[in-house]
């Protein structure tokens, strides 16, 4: 038996292979559904295969070799062998899978073992998009439009529901991790609310001049940044608003005391100054940028740039408050006496929530969120330092990545040391610029994400692998119709989508 059997595959392996000689492309149905593998695009290329002879025959010797020994060994096991639907056998594990929106309004699904771009999705709406989030499963993907359109994409049947009206101007989305709610950014009013379960738009929470929202990992709270109402003769001081996400009524509000917010405004009378106001000298000025979680889900932090442009003064501030009394910690202030010259545009966070890393024009600042140290900026070599920085950690938090925002470099440092090592260039991107980077699941490839490289009103998009252990850059999967976000499917046993990134 076992020399028969053996016979019997070989018999099995040459008319499959027989009838996959016959398979071109446009055997492949034009009405069949858009794939999330491409095992579902070879199973309906085989219905058209002009070889039904060699795939009857394949079948048959396949009939023979399930009877004698794959039911038996089924039958022996309990059956406890997983099954799945018919022609939706996987060759490529799920955590393998990426959708890219595309700036025509398509959900792009990319098969990362293969670095294939598969039939895109058509999402049936018009306008920009502004934002992507995938639900727990990995089975729906979550497209927000510049017009208030949320669109359910459900990536197993290639296609897109009718969209959620929410309304407004929408700018940012943030998705609670049970999947049941999402959240969207409508500055400058505030957030609208979104029953997944139900795809139910539930209302505007007003903010006023909300201008960007930070969710705690347990999905509880969301903290909206916003700011005090202001006049001619003041500047808005930010405002922080905590949410309840169970009730989606505020819980809190604070507005922050740091410095250079309150301390300028005049007493005497006829001052134009109001109550939480501040009014600075001429030429002084509060930009305030951004509100960022920290992992471990204790500290929320608010970032802002004071200065005065007649000086040239630029301080960076970092206003941390505590999730659990919602009170303000001692403010920590950057001034990088090496090359501080211009506005802090973000703050990113270690996987350990122990070190902020501060981004500027033209410096990266550490900074000891333990105990409010400002660390000596990071010397990144070879590198424009007029352009900014978009920093990205390994998951073990070991490495930082300074990605350029405008350029094709991307810089490794050693987060123990704040040591730069050797950069990495993209070679043959002429005309193609970075915007950031995001890591595929299981942390071993970080995907560079780009632009340009043409003319017109859509520019293409590129995401380029980057091999982290070795720094081998590999080929590059392109999108004709651009590159506007990108978010991954959950792997095999997490809990949560790995990682999602939004390109503005």
């Amino acid at each position: 038996m076992p020399g028969d059997l053996g016979q019997l595959e070989d018999r099995l392996r040459a008319a499959f292979a027989d009838a996959a000689e016959t398979v071109r492309l446009d055997d492949v149905s034009e009405a069949a559904p858009a794939a999330t593998s491409p095992v579902r695009w070879r199973a309906a290329a085989r219905i058209r295969s002009r070889r039904p002879t060699a795939l009857a025959a394949a079948a048959a010797v396949l009939l023979v070799v399930i009877t004698a020994t794959v039911i038996p060994q089924v039958l022996q096991s309990g059956s406890r062998h997983r099954t799945g639907r018919p022609g939706s056998a996987e060759r490529v594990p799920h955590s393998h899978m990426a959708y890219v929106v595309g700036q025509r309004d398509l959900l792009i699904p990319v098969d990362l073992a293969t670095g294939i771009a598969l039939k895109p999705i058509p999402l049936g709406v018009a306008g920009g998009d502004v934002g992507v989030a995938i639900s727990p499963d990995g089975k729906v993907v979550y497209v927000l439009t510049v017009r208030g359109e949320l669109v359910p994409v459900d990536v197993r049947t290639g296609t897109a529901a009718p969209a959620i009206k929410v309304g407004g101007v929408s700018q940012d989305l943030v998705t609670t991790p049970d999947g049941k709610a999402a959240y969207v950014l409508e500055p400058p009013y505030g957030v609208v609310a979104v029953d997944l379960a139900t795809r139910t738009a539930l209302g505007l929470i007003k903010i006023p001049n909300a201008s960007s929202f930070a969710l705690t990992p347990n999905g509880k709270t969301l903290y909206v940044l916003g700011a005090t109402t202001s006049t001619p003769a003041s500047t808005p001081v930010p405002v922080l608003t905590a949410i309840d996400t169970a009730t989606n009524a505020i819980a809190g509000t604070l507005t922050l005391t740091a410095p250079d917010l309150h301390s300028r405004c005049p007493t005497r009378s006829g001052n134009g100054s109001q109550p939480g106001s501040s009014c600075l000298p001429r030429g002084w000025h509060v930009n305030q940028q951004s509100v960022t979680m920290a992992p471990d889900g204790k500290t929320v932090y608010v970032v802002y740039e004071s200065g005065n442009s007649r000086t040239s003064r630029q301080t960076g501030f970092i206003v941390g408050v505590e999730v659990a009394g919602n009170t303000e910690l001692k403010p920590i202030a950057v001034t990088d006496s090496r090359a501080w010259t211009g506005n802090p545009v973000d703050l990113a966070i270690s996987p350990d929530s122990q070190t902020g890393y501060l981004t500027g024009i033209d410096s990266v600042v550490p900074v000891d969120l333990r105990t409010g140290a400002a660390l000596p900026s990071i010397a990144l070599s070879g590198s424009r330092l007029d352009f900014g920085y978009t920093v990205t950690f390994s998951p073990d938090g070991a490495t930082a990545y300074m990605i350029q925002n405008i350029g094709s470099t991307v810089v490794p440092v050693d987060t123990a040391t704040s040591t730069a090592l050797p950069p990495i260039r993209l070679v043959g991107s002429a005309g193609w610029m970075l915007d950031g980077g995001v890591f595929a699941p299981g942390g071993k490839t970080l995907y560079l994400l780009s632009y340009g490289g043409g003319k017109g009103a859509v520019l293409p998009g590129r995401m380029t692998p980057i091999n982290v252990a070795t720094g081998a850059v590999g080929k590059s999967i392109d999108f004709p119709a651009g590159l506007d976000g990108i978010v991954f499917s959950p792997g095999p046993g997490e809990k949560q989508p790995v990682s999602a990134s939004f390109l503005p």
